[in-house]
């Protein structure tokens, strides 16, 4: 692995879905760590990207991982494409998800979709989020 590897903490619970969007970044030359559950230590994990399902497990984890990626001033600035087919709650969130400058790649996507959609929230790193969410 070179030094200047970018590396994408993928966080999605289907784990065909994970497996192939792995297979896809990794083939892209991106390291990857996936996790089918929020992640707990991104701050430590190096990240310069987080990929991110809303709902994890039936449940809204996604959510709270966002919230406490845009809290925690370790990883504010790391940006997050948010990859879900929740298509109504990305509807109702997306002044939300503006104000935390956070990108969306709705399922069902295509990996030219997903390579697009990493190479765009790189090139605007760090993410600058205009609100601090309440805990």
């Amino acid at each position: 692995m070179t030094k200047n590897k970018k590396r994408i903490v993928l966080i999605e619970d289907d784990a065909d879905t994970r497996t192939m969007m792995t297979a896809a970044l990794e083939a892209d030359g991106y390291a990857v760590d996936a996790s089918a559950d929020a992640f707990p230590d991104i701050r430590h994990s190096g990240a310069d990207l987080v990929i991110l399902d809303l709902f994890l497990h039936g449940e809204s984890a996604g959510w709270r991982q966002l919230d406490v990626l845009t809290i925690d001033p370790l990883t504010r600035g790391i940006p997050v494409v948010i990859c879900s087919a929740a298509i109504a709650s990305l509807g109702s969130a997306r002044s939300k998800l503006a104000l935390l400058d956070v990108a969306v790649l709705e399922k069902p996507f295509d990996l030219e979709q997903l390579s697009a959609a990493v190479i765009a929230a790189l090139a605007s790193a760090p993410r600058t989020p205009e609100i601090a969410l309440p805990n």
